[in-house]
Parts: structure tokens; C-alpha cells; sequence
């Protein structure tokens, strides 16, 4: 069977407001139908055409496909005239295809190693074990249950530049490339490597994906792997790793990581990290539920209630990003529970309820040593969003090359 690809001049001209795009229409041989959502920008070479369209081969299955366009150059026409597929292609050929053309390779400072092994890893571990690993052009990213708001969701973001001294990467996918791991075998085998460093036996530590036999029957597995050379040896830590995704899983991956960088319009500073986490700690085992409200004042407001008790720690007038408004001026010989009811009438307080366990389990982030931490509630998103700051060593500047936050689903009242 054959699918021909064609270039023909039967759809009228692009409109103007459309000259961005190309219109593709699939035609079967028993009818002919319009995709509506199938567009490409048109900055996207040919092989980023031919790979979509095969992609589209896939779902279709038609006997006959056509894409009908006119907005390519002669040159690029004939081109397309000349494509043939001699069978039709299955998702098994792509995913090989992607898996042969994706490489990344790159090699860690001995800074990146500290404050990975030091300080962050320790930390991610707390919050679970599974993991997917995002690769950018840009970027190494952790993230924790972003595909389901199950439980606590993590981010934790890293430029290129704070971890890495050589950083390479390619896809068919925008250079992106994504896949999950087990974190403490990840651990363990930057844990190796870092040992034979702070030995002195070796020069650097090198990370790569590649594709091994485990056994001499089986088939090639995928593993993220970490070199580290010195003198005459080499020591090797290969960590499992799950097939890439595929390029719909990335853009659905993608997406979920820009709803989860969504932040609150209210951000409220945490006045001392270690004494809240000592304040979860004493508490966690007289409830179950947390409830945090939170003001534009400055206000923090958390309390753990069980049917003969309330336990709770508030705070005033603490730093605020996003919206600020100043307090009432009656409302400053209020105590604190009717100061939050006065605000919370006034529409200038939000309040949720959550699983305690998912609040403290958030806090272990404190295992990363961040300079600063705070709170807000989004009450579309439904969740507690907890974001740490990490500052330039030295100053009290925003390092913006690193970033972690914590995403906690609120309980319906």
C-alpha cells in the first residue's frame, strides 16, 4: 500500500489573517474530510512537515492521502511531489525514528555536583520516587506528578549554566526530550560518581542517554548514564530510565508544566521556614487536615483543628508579593481569628484546607536550603502553592538560574 504525498493548487488562497499557516486537508478515498486542527507554522522545514504528516499517516490509516497546500515554493513542491512511503507507518517505526535522532550529552561542574547531590536530591526524595526528567534547550527540569493532581505536585528547574559546563541536545521534537526515572537510583549513581571526584581519580563527571542490552537475547534498553573518566579507568552508573515520550506526551507535559508556574495574585513570605516545619512536626499527629488562610495585609494564618482543639500559629504583616493592600485601620486591635474573618468578608483573604501530611511533606523542600519561602492560595487552580527563593551566594538577589515550587491540592468544603 502507498500513501502519496502530493502538492496540488485546488484549495483557494490563503486569507491574509492565514498566511502564518498551512492549511492541510487529508482526503480518503471514499470522501474527503478537513482536518481543523492540523496546522503547521510556517518556519518548519520539510522534515518537520514529513514527520507530522506520518504521524498523521498513523491515525488515519487511509488508503490514499493528499495534502493539498498552497503555500510552498516550487522548489519545495516538487519535493513533496517526489515523497513515497512504501508501507503505511506504525507508531512502533516513530517512536524508533525519534529514538535514533535524539541524542543529549553533557558534563557536570563540580558545582552542579554539590548542589544536586548536597542539597536538592535529598529534598526531591522526600516528596516521591518517581520522576519525569525534562530536557531542553534551556533547561534540566525535575517533575513530580504533574500529569495527575493527585498528590503534591513539584517543580524543580535548573539553567543549563548551574548544573552544566557542556550541555548537548537533540530531537525531532524542538530539542526537547522527556522520559521518568527512579530517583534514588539516580542518587545513588551521582552519588558514585561524585565519590570518585572527591577522590581525585577524575576529571568531571559526563551524563548521556544511550541505548544498552541487558542480556544477550534482549533488546536495547534506554538508560541515563553517568561517566566519570580518570586516569587509566572509567566507572560507569547506568540508571534505568522509561522509553522517551512521544512528541503528543511532551507538548501534554509541556503544558502541564506552564499551568503548574501559574502563581497565586497573593504571595505571602513564610517568617521562619525551620519553625514551621517544627510547628507541622508537633502537630501532625493530632490531625489530619491543615487549614491555611492567607491576606493581602501580610496576614498567615495556619491551624490544625481536631474535635476537642485547635492548634495554630499566626503571623502579621509579612512581606507580600503580587497584591498588596494596606489593613484596615479597625481591624489593627483585632485579634488575629477576627482580623482573617474581617478580610476574608472584605474579599482581601482566601482560606483552603489540605492534607497536613501533603503540607509537611512540601516543607522538606527546607533539605535544598532555600533563602527564603512563600505562600499562596489559587482558588481556580484549587491548590496551595508553596514557591522557595534561592538568592545569589553573597547577596540578596534572586538567583533566577535555579527555581523549585510545590503545588498542593486543596480539600473541597
Amino acid at each position: 500500500m502507498f500513501f502519496i504525498l502530493t502538492s496540488q493548487s485546488h484549495s483557494p488562497p490563503p486569507q491574509p489573517q492565514d498566511l502564518s499557516l498551512l492549511l492541510m486537508r487529508v482526503h480518503f478515498g471514499s470522501g474527503t474530510s478537513l482536518i481543523d486542527d492540523l496546522f503547521v507554522d510556517r518556519g518548519h522545514d520539510l522534515k518537520s512537515l514529513e514527520y507530522l504528516v506520518g504521524m498523521r499517516c498513523v491515525l488515519f490509516r487511509a488508503p490514499l492521502i493528499s495534502l493539498i497546500h498552497n503555500d510552498l515554493d516550487p522548489q519545495d513542491a516538487d519535493t513533496w511531489r517526489s515523497m513515497r512511503i512504501s508501507k503505511r507507518p506504525s507508531s512502533a517505526h516513530f517512536c524508533r525514528t525519534s529514538e535514533r535522532r535524539m541524542k543529549f550529552k553533557a558534563s557536570l561542574t563540580n558545582h552542579g555536583i554539590q548542589i544536586l547531590e548536597k542539597r536538592f536530591l535529598q529534598a526531591l526524595d522526600k516528596i516521591g520516587k518517581t520522576w519525569h526528567i525534562y530536557l531542553t534547550p534551556d533547561h534540566f527540569i525535575f517533575l513530580h506528578n504533574l500529569l495527575s493532581f493527585d498528590g503534591i505536585q513539584s517543580v524543580a528547574q535548573f539553567a543549563k549554566q548551574a548544573l552544566f559546563s557542556d550541555y548537548r541536545i537533540a530531537s525531532q521534537t524542538g530539542n526537547r526530550i522527556a522520559f521518568t526515572l527512579d530517583l534514588p537510583l539516580f542518587y545513588s549513581a551521582l552519588r558514585g560518581s561524585a565519590s570518585v571526584c572527591a577522590a581525585g581519580r577524575a576529571n568531571g563527571v559526563h551524563v548521556r542517554l544511550a541505548k544498552k542490552q541487558t542480556n544477550s537475547n534482549g533488546p536495547n534498553m534506554p538508560f541515563l548514564t553517568f561517566e566519570t573518566q580518570g586516569g587509566n579507568s572509567t566507572v560507569i552508573h547506568d540508571v534505568p530510565i522509561s522509553s522517551p515520550l512521544s512528541p503528543g506526551d511532551i507538548m501534554e507535559l509541556q503544558s502541564a508544566l506552564e499551568n503548574a508556574q501559574e502563581i497565586p495574585a497573593t504571595l505571602v513570605q513564610v517568617p521562619n521556614l525551620a519553625k514551621m516545619q517544627n510547628f507541622v512536626e508537633r502537630h501532625k499527629n493530632i490531625g489530619d487536615i491543615l487549614k491555611v488562610s492567607v491576606t493581602q495585609y501580610g496576614d498567615l494564618l495556619i491551624e490544625v483543628a481536631t474535635t476537642l482543639a485547635v492548634a495554630g500559629a499566626a503571623y502579621c504583616n509579612l512581606g507580600v508579593l503580587g497584591v498588596h493592600v494596606d489593613a484596615p485601620a479597625e481591624s489593627q486591635a483585632m485579634k488575629v481569628r477576627a482580623r482573617m474573618e474581617l478580610a476574608l468578608e472584605r474579599g482581601e483573604a482566601l482560606s483552603a484546607e489540605l492534607k497536613l501530611k501533603h503540607f509537611a511533606k512540601s516543607l522538606q523542600c527546607c533539605l535544598s536550603e532555600p533563602d527564603s519561602a512563600f505562600l499562596g492560595i489559587a482558588p481556580q487552580a484549587g491548590c496551595l502553592t508553596v514557591i522557595f527563593q534561592f538568592f545569589i551566594p553573597g547577596t540578596h538577589q534572586t538567583d533566577k538560574s535555579i527555581s523549585l515550587h510545590c503545588r498542593l491540592p486543596v480539600l473541597e468544603t
